[in-house]
């Protein structure tokens, strides 16, 4: 069972230094140096008000908190050898270091066993950030600790080696640097005597993750993408002799923060070819299960920052926002086979025949209740000839109100005409590019077009997780058909698909940009356009191990670089033709004759209109034949 003693109290008088008496009388333990020590570097280190979380084995006395001087709080927690109950201190300590404004751990065992158990119980249950300093207080020589070097080089930690034989308490105090290879020896900090107490040589505690004291070389996990392309060079020390080399402004910017923290890089490539997602069985898949596994330090990417991802791993500042459009072909501009129907919207075409109708219905009411024997003034047909722009004979004894309404008709009609014709003229020499897919909302309600995402992406990770909306009813149309996954290198694959609107692709518009300067560099032509709604918006980064000290040591590179304009100056200027199809307009002029594929609407209206003209002939013969009989 462990045995936790958890106390605080607020600050109290500075303990004197030990008086020489008590210190030959305690000398003969090698915990009383241990605390002595401790003390000491606290105050060199002007901790000595941080709040302490002491962890030891049962096996010491509890005589070793009086020597630990005037902080705020102590949690002294103690854990039997075996480590067997280490989890449940390794979460208590974390309640009280996340409840603490500044947390200095003290763990303080002679057993290598202890130490290596919580060295993996400190990483796994996430005591140790880089806020929280960590000092490791043993009699075990540094090159004996293997089990407990890399949870020393990756926090903000101390080594400190107590000599409690011969009668004589001394320590020394070590630091191991980032990714320091265990056969290395350890940076010497300082010593402790009982005599002269503590000698510094250089500051304690200080941002060994600022910029490494020693060229670091580190693994990078990247994956080939829309703008970066893959060669394999030969390389003996690399697996299957053969390592990666990337070509694309991620290049610069990994060139531009090796330079900053003074690291060497090794890319290495996942083994599925995938950015990463979390899937539902709870692994971790592509660069950013690499990352998770520890199998690469960081990974560039860039990454879209969500939910999931951020379970497995922690990102940095973020370098970009990129918004999630729909991607779709502009079909060929067309002139409407219909459009002479154009000029004239449908309500004035009703209101146009429905006043001929009136008109000619009145005229003749009129001309057969006053002028019965005129037979031009039962003429129909008058205002639809002056509509179609024909003479029309009145005769000599037509009257001044016949005259009047034509005349008003013909003004009408005259400037309806003229307008229609302005119009037509127009439109035929104006063609009209198809943009039907602007929203997520316009793909999902045509059942003919099929949906391309980002295979094993952010994108795909939002979907898959829906539960309602319009990303639920995405993942719903998978059972139809409708929903398929592709890497961005297949996107290419299908773009004569895209152009005749079967598919359209749904993802960042970097991708889609790099797709349209593509295939405007090959063809001179932009087929594509991209939808006005934003569909999401994320925030990109890169990515390291959970509570990693590179995420905030990149984080400043990071940021100067944004500030400077460097990132977008890099990413812009890989990209050729980057602006070639910005903003491509939805209407064209053009200056071409008229083929009959265009124009075979009005033909279809002069066939009808013959037809009925010839059944109207045949008609009236057969009644001018019946009618004589």
């Amino acid at each position: 069972m462990v045995a936790v003693l958890l106390y605080f109290w607020f600050l109290v008088s500075r303990l004197p230094l030990a008086s020489t008496a008590l210190l030959k009388i305690e000398a003969d333990s090698w915990e009383a140096g241990a605390a002595l020590s401790v003390r000491e570097v606290l105050q060199a280190s002007s901790l000595s008000h941080a709040s302490l979380i002491v962890i030891t084995e049962t096996s010491f006395s509890r005589d070793v908190q009086t020597f630990l001087g005037t902080s705020r709080g102590v949690a002294m927690f103690k854990t039997p050898l075996n480590g067997s109950q280490l989890v449940q201190v390794v979460t208590r300590a974390r309640k009280v270091r996340v409840a603490s404004w500044m947390v200095v751990v003290v763990v303080l065992s002679d057993h290598p066993v202890f130490l290596a158990a919580f060295a993996q119980q400190a990483r796994e249950g996430r005591l140790l950030v880089w806020a929280t300093k960590l000092i490791v207080v043993t009699r075990r020589a540094s090159h004996r600790l293997h089990p407990l070097h890399q949870t020393l080089a990756l926090t903000n930690s101390l080594l400190l080696l107590v000599d409690g034989t011969a009668g004589v308490s001394r320590a020394s105090v070590k630091a191991v640097l980032p990714f320091q290879s265990p056969s290395d020896a350890v940076l010497w900090r300082a010593s402790w005597t009982v005599g002269h107490g503590l000698q510094l040589s250089q500051p304690l505690f200080w941002d060994k993750f600022n910029k490494f004291s020693k060229e670091t070389n580190l693994i990078v996990a990247m994956e080939s993408n829309e703008r970066h392309t893959v060669v394999m060079v030969p390389d003996p020390t690399a697996p299957g002799g053969e390592r990666p080399v990337f070509k694309g402004y991620m290049n610069t910017v990994a060139d531009y923060l090796a330079q900053g923290l003074n690291f060497s890089y090794t890319f290495r490539r996942p083994p599925d070819g995938v950015w990463g997602m979390k899937l539902k069985n709870g692994s971790v898949i592509g660069m950013v299960g690499q990352v998770y596994r520890e199998e690469a330090n960081m990974a560039l990417g860039p990454f879209a920052i969500n939910a999931a991802r951020y379970e497995a791993i922690d990102f940095t500042w973020p370098i970009v926002y990129m918004r999630v459009n729909v991607f779709a072909g502009r079909k060929t501009p067309e002139i409407d086979p219909w459009g002479f129907l154009l000029p004239l919207g449908p309500w004035v075409w009703a209101m146009v025949l429905a006043f001929l109708f009136l008109l000619a219905l009145v005229s003749f009411f009129l001309s057969s209740k006053f002028s019965p024997c005129d037979p031009t003034s039962k003429n129909l047909l008058s205002f639809t000839s002056i509509m179609l722009r024909q003479s029309v004979s009145l005769g000599g004894s037509g009257w001044w109100w016949q005259r009047v309404v034509l005349g008003v008709w013909m003004l009408m009609t005259m400037v309806l005409t003229r307008s229609y014709e302005g119009n037509l003229m127009s439109l035929l020499a104006v063609r009209h590019v198809a943009q039907p897919y602007q929203t997520l909302r316009d793909v999902v309600d045509d059942p003919s077009v099929i949906m391309v995402w980002f295979k094993q992406g952010a994108t795909m990770q939002a979907v898959m997780d829906s539960t309602s909306g319009i990303l639920h009813e995405v993942k719903e149309s998978e059972k139809q058909g409708r929903l398929t996954f592709l890497t961005p290198f297949e996107y290419e694959s299908i773009l004569n698909e895209i152009i005749d609107q079967k598919k359209v692709i749904i993802d960042y518009d970097t991708i889609s940009s790099v797709l349209k300067t593509n295939y405007f560099s090959r063809t001179g032509r932009c087929d594509f356009y991209v939808g006005s709604e934003t569909i999401m918006s994320n925030p990109l980064g890169f990515i390291s191990q959970k509570d990693s000290p590179l995420i905030p040591a990149m984080n400043v590179r990071i940021m100067s670089m944004i500030e400077a304009g460097l990132y977008n100056y890099w990413r812009l200027d890989a990209a050729q033709n980057s602006s070639s199809c910005e903003r491509e307009p939805t209407k064209i002029t053009v200056s071409s004759s008229l083929s009959l594929r265009q124009c075979w609407a009005m033909m279809v209206v002069l066939a009808v209109g013959l037809n009925v003209g010839l059944a109207t002939l045949c008609l009236e013969i057969v009644l001018a034949v019946v009618l004589a009989r």
